[in-house]
């Protein structure tokens, strides 16, 4: 079992069947965000991946975040991208402020693991290549429409940065940890494999904005779930 560090925001206003949404409108769309972590089955997704790409390893269960920050609340930490596209992505995606066009939103993985609790990453939405109003741009340009409620997941939020070791910090999964060889969790009972998820783990999501003196200013709450064992 492995865990997936994401947000998932509502959609409010509807985008009617057939027609496109411009992007400088995605905000008006968009009620507000929440935390969530989309469990992955990570052999079958391995498995599913190629090629027909994750299907049942990544829709048996998803949790979020207790409350909905709305969008409004959001605005003032809007900021600059972190990652520059390359190529630069085709007009209608195309957010016309780029000082404004992310969210800068922190966001900490927790584990609980025999009554132990370590931090087991950190990242921030602003590290998501293509931000959540291109995502919703792009979702509503095949003119399948959007209806008030329907909740659209970031995918993986991941960043580069280390810790004080050299070590890789910034990871959303353990699949990216297993790729990159990171050893982020505790010493298990070794019922699983090393570096998977185990019977009676519970996985905290959590996520704030700061001001300008680094003070946390706005939370989300948390997105918590433990791993029980099968009957």
């Amino acid at each position: 079992m492995d865990y997936e560090l994401e947000m998932g925001y509502f959609v409010s206003k509807p985008i009617p069947y057939g027609e496109p949404m411009p992007i400088e409108e995605a905000k008006d769309h968009i009620f507000g965000f929440v935390l969530l972590n989309d469990w992955s089955a990570r052999d079958h997704q391995l498995f599913e991946m190629r090629p027909l790409g994750p299907f049942h390893s990544k829709g048996f269960g998803t949790s979020i975040s207790n409350w909905i920050t709305p969008m409004e609340a959001l605005e003032p930490f809007s900021c600059p991208p972190n990652t520059k596209q390359d190529p630069p992505p085709f007009k209608h995606l195309t957010w016309p402020t780029p000082e404004d066009a992310a969210l800068n939103v922190r966001l900490r993985i927790k584990l609980i693991r025999d009554g132990q609790e370590k931090t087991v990453g950190r990242s921030n939405l602003k590290y998501m290549y293509w931000t959540p109003y291109q995502q919703l741009t792009h979702h509503a340009r095949s003119g399948c429409g959007m209806m008030p409620g329907d909740l659209i997941g970031t995918g993986t939020i991941s960043g580069s940065g280390t810790n004080e070791k050299g070590e890789k910090a910034e990871l959303g999964c353990l699949f990216e940890a297993a790729q990159t060889k990171t050893q982020v969790l505790p010493k298990g009972s070794g019922q699983y494999e090393e570096g998977y998820l185990e019977d009676g783990d519970e996985v905290i999501l959590e996520g704030w904005c700061e001001d300008q003196n680094g003070k946390p200013v706005l939370g989300f709450g948390e997105c918590r779930g433990r791993i029980v064992a099968p009957k």
